[in-house]
């Protein structure tokens, strides 16, 4: 089952999020979605990479009415990537102003939920991001089968990440009727995991109180200036350059390259492709399924943020169709033949998600809460590593 993840809006392979982001994703996506669709963890995963050909301002961006590095003014005391993670997380109501160890008290899900989300953003390397997946599968379902350990009374902000694996791997050990009375960190401290999880709830703490004010104002004009930008041209550059058929644009090309050589890979045994869009990919995906490439046969097309449906209400699909239907609740499109199962996720706090059962039959929609604020929700999904084990679920039933 070849796996392909198609990106959205505002990706670009100079910014360092990039990089972090699809290492992490691809360990995620082997550690907590495979195995639960029956998929070996080596199986091949495509990430068709257009941002290059998305929207270049000429100018650099000089017409932003805010151009400082604000990350600089933060301070010597975290790294930036510690930082930048850590603000990001505090866009989150769960995790507020409260010290880690706080909201462990109140909710140690929520706790996991934002340490190892600060801690995704920070991978460098495949043995990184799967470490990270799979101790936060120990500790999700540590968590869930002790919401309340005696211990977290005495969790501090320091403590609170050794206290949690500590306890999870002895539990874990102890099911094995293992004798072993010290968990096994090699896994963790090989490749640093460890200290990157203990930087992930040092980072959300250190920004704790009247800092997170200050933090989140001065990343918000920018980030939403920026955001929208990028969103507006990386859409306009697409619907303006992506060709035809014959020939069709840059976009295109390298996504549908893509496209076939996951196809390339289905065989007998191993009989299904799986296509992930998130945001434009979706939009660009369904694109090239009904256009580009309808010869391309999908088993599980998964949509998250995505504008598919919305784009088909303005028409503006190569195979799109003028006219407004006369019973719009009845009148809707079939989803394309060339698509077996087709799962459309969106938060109802992203204002770039939309739903597509209102436009197409035989698409399902889902709800996801990923927990962020308004302009931060559209990128979350894939930082919460939740989201990867309600993705597999989902992908495993008939």
């Amino acid at each position: 089952m070849p796996f392909v993840f198609v990106h959205g809006v505002s990706n670009r392979a100079g910014a360092p999020e990039y990089g972090e982001n699809e290492l992490a994703r691809n360990e995620f996506f082997r550690n907590l979605v495979f195995p639960r669709i029956g998929l070996d963890e080596r199986t091949a995963i495509f990430n068709p990479y257009w941002g290059d050909d998305g929207v270049t301002f000429r100018w650099g961006n000089a017409s932003l009415p805010e151009r400082d590095n604000l990350i600089e003014t933060f301070g010597p005391s975290t790294s930036q990537s510690e930082t930048r993670a850590a603000a990001e997380i505090f866009g989150r109501s769960s995790v507020g102003t409260s010290g880690i160890a706080d909201v462990a008290k109140r909710s140690l899900s929520e706790a996991i939920e934002a340490v190892w989300a600060a801690a995704l953003s920070t991978v460098d390397s495949n043995e990184q991001a799967a470490a990270l997946a799979k101790s936060y599968e120990k500790a999700r379902l540590y968590a869930r089968a002790n919401p309340q350990p005696a211990w977290i009374n005495r969790a501090s902000d320091d403590n609170f990440v050794d206290l949690l694996l500590f306890n999870a791997t002895q539990e874990s050990s102890d099911a094995r009727s293992s004798s072993a009375t010290e968990p096994q960190w090699e896994s963790f401290g090989s490749t640093g995991m460890l200290d990157r999880l203990r930087d992930g709830a040092r980072g959300l703490t250190s920004l704790a109180g009247s800092k997170v004010a200050t933090v989140m104002t001065s990343l918000a004009r920018r980030k939403v200036h920026m955001g929208a930008s990028l969103f507006i041209g990386d859409v306009f550059q697409y619907l303006a350059r992506r060709g035809d058929k014959d020939s069709p644009g840059p976009i295109v090309q390298k996504v549908l390259r893509d496209f076939r050589a996951a196809q390339s890979l289905v065989n007998t045994g191993d009989p299904k492709l799986v296509i992930v869009g998130h945001s434009l990919g979706g939009v660009i995906s369904y694109d090239i399924l009904t256009h580009f490439d309808p010869t391309i046969q999908v088993d599980e097309f998964v949509t998250v943020g995505s504008q598919v449906a919305l784009f088909e209400e303005m028409t503006l699909y190569k195979e799109s169709r003028t006219g407004v239907p006369a019973n719009p609740p009845v009148d809707r499109l079939e989803s394309p033949n060339n698509i077996r199962c087709w799962l459309n996720i969106f938060d109802l706090t992203d204002i770039f998600g939309f739903r597509v059962e209102g436009v197409f039959y035989g698409a399902r929609d889902f709800a996801f809460e990923t927990e962020r604020g308004l302009m931060e929700a559209h990128g979350g999904y894939f930082h919460r590593p939740d989201f990867y084990v309600r993705l597999g679920e989902r992908l495993a039933q008939p």
